[in-house]
């Protein structure tokens, strides 16, 4: 078992790296924006990891998602002989996004679980999945975005509400320490 020194140091580089990471990755988020989408891309990949794991303060530790589980309500089809193979691992999220296993197989990721749990791995499946989920199917808001983020899509009844306020409130902080540290709301 890692000592708590370790466990501590490694949540405080996870946290350091973590805005490099968002700046690097920022652009690529912006090319798969739509046309008239004005989110700004470097606070939208920090209020979701904010939202999903406070910026890495999680530690980088997987979250076992349930319904993913052996006889859990999502596990059928692929997902059933990813949670054979690689059982409560293939049925967590990862990364400070907390990106789903199962949700990166069905875009393409072949590689195991915990490949996920570096945050400079699983950004690019993160965006990625923004851009099936979210803006091919015309998110344009914060809320909308963070509602299909949550749960799928945000052209259905299920509201994350909670979940949607949240996002909204740590999107807009974020703008509002890029303003005060640079004048502007743009940084990618």
């Amino acid at each position: 078992m890692e000592n708590m020194d370790q466990v501590q140091e490694e949540v405080r580089d996870r946290q350091s790296a973590l805005p490099g990471i968002i700046d690097q990755f920022a652009p690529d988020l912006a090319k798969v924006m739509p046309a008239g989408c004005e989110l700004n891309p470097v606070a939208l990949l920090t209020a979701l990891a904010r939202q999903e794991s406070t910026m890495g303060l999680h530690g980088g530790r997987s979250r076992v998602e349930k319904a993913y589980q052996l006889g859990g309500a999502l596990c059928r089809r692929h997902a059933l002989d990813l949670v054979k193979a690689y059982g409560d691992a293939a049925a967590s999220s990862w990364s400070s996004w907390q990106i789903m296993y199962v949700t990166a197989w069905e875009m393409g990721y072949r590689g195991k679980p915990w490949g996920l749990w570096r945050d400079g791995g699983a950004v690019s499946w993160v965006i990625q999945y923004m851009r099936r989920r979210a803006f091919a199917r015309g998110a344009l808001t914060i809320s909308e975005v963070a509602d299909a983020y949550n749960s799928g899509t945000h052209r259905d009844e299920v509201k994350p509400q909670h979940y949607m306020d949240r996002v909204t409130q740590f999107y807009g902080a974020e703008l509002e320490r890029q303003e005060g540290e640079d004048g502007s709301s743009c940084r990618a």
